[in-house]
């Protein structure tokens, strides 16, 4: 896809799949690479949260980023109007991650681009919101899974903090092969999974004590998978790193917790003051349950310092 954008004159991309399946992670690394061989192209990569609809705080980010003066009280429609006046006669690299309404879409997506501009758009939905046309410079790709076993391996011993070449016994080989058959090649689940087996820091689990918990963790998000479509066995497998039974009961409440509030109030807000908060309420046991929450893969910490969940894993939280 790198080369798509890059060498055949492709203007406009299209990734849409399923929540999870990798259209993000997708984006920032085609983002990364197009502003690496585009040195000096204004460039905006705007997060669109799936519960907002107003676009004008997402059209003065994507300004802010082109380097474009605007009024900060102006009216949408003349920011909107700089923002299409901009990119119809300067070249940008344009990001819209997770477009899921009309209005977000016809202000942001620029109608004539300039020549040279890259416009990549990531989506849930296999069609473009209603009333609004396809634009001629949009190519469309879907995403359904990984769909290659040998990737799918390397992302959970990854997680799971596994050597890559490390031969398991025969009992873990045929363990390994069910989870990732039950987390449906969708990349969330795999990492959130490989997250409930990793081992704690400094800890060594016995051969016994390992073979427990695999079988734990397969057990817990094999529940109910019969019959359920790629996205509901997705809920499941994310629904399991929450109530999955593993160490202290007290920890895993203080996770549960921990994890309610970030997908609630703390979401883009600093970890280390959210740390602090809960140490007080919680004491030095805080400090482990977060460690837990991290290691689970359901809440990571950005390199800025702020607490971030996946769009995903938030609408299962609320």
């Amino acid at each position: 896809w790198s080369k798509t954008l890059l060498e055949d004159g492709t203007t406009g991309l299209w990734i849409c799949g399923l929540g999870g399946v990798g259209k993000t992670t997708l984006a920032q690394h085609l983002y990364a690479h197009l502003i690496e061989n585009n040195p000096g192209v204004p460039a905006a990569f705007v997060g669109l949260p799936l519960e907002q609809s107003d676009a004008a705080p997402h059209v003065e980010q994507a300004l802010k980023a082109f380097g474009v003066l605007f009024k900060a009280r102006g009216h949408l429609c003349e920011h909107i109007q700089k923002f299409q006046e901009f990119v119809s006669r300067q070249p940008v690299l344009l990001v819209l991650d997770n477009v899921s309404n009309a209005e977000l879409m016809d202000a942001l997506l620029p109608q004539a681009p300039a020549i040279g501009s890259k416009v990549i758009i990531t989506s849930r939905t296999s069609s473009f919101p209603r009333a609004l046309p396809v634009p001629p410079y949009v190519q469309q790709h879907s995403l359904s899974g990984i769909g290659d076993l040998e990737a799918e391996l390397k992302l959970l011993r990854l997680y799971a903090d596994l050597d890559q070449d490390h031969k398991l016994a025969a009992e873990l080989q045929e363990l390994e092969d069910q989870i990732l058959k039950a987390c449906a090649g969708l990349p969330l689940a795999i990492v959130v999974v490989g997250g409930l087996l990793r081992q704690p820091p400094g800890a060594q689990r016995s051969d016994d004590t390992e073979l427990r918990i695999w079988k734990g963790v397969l057990a817990t998000i094999q529940k109910d998978q019969a019959g359920q479509s790629s996205d509901e066995k997705l809920k499941g497998v994310l629904s399991a790193s929450l109530t999955f039974r593993e160490g202290e009961e007290k920890t895993r409440v203080k996770k549960i917790h921990m994890f309610l509030d970030v997908v609630s109030i703390l979401q883009g807000k600093l970890a280390g003051k959210a740390v602090d908060v809960w140490e007080a309420w919680w004491g030095p046991d805080a400090i482990l349950a977060f460690e837990e929450l991290q290691r689970s893969a359901l809440v990571s910490v950005s390199s800025e310092g702020t607490l971030h969940v996946h769009d995903v894993i938030c609408s299962l939280g609320r």
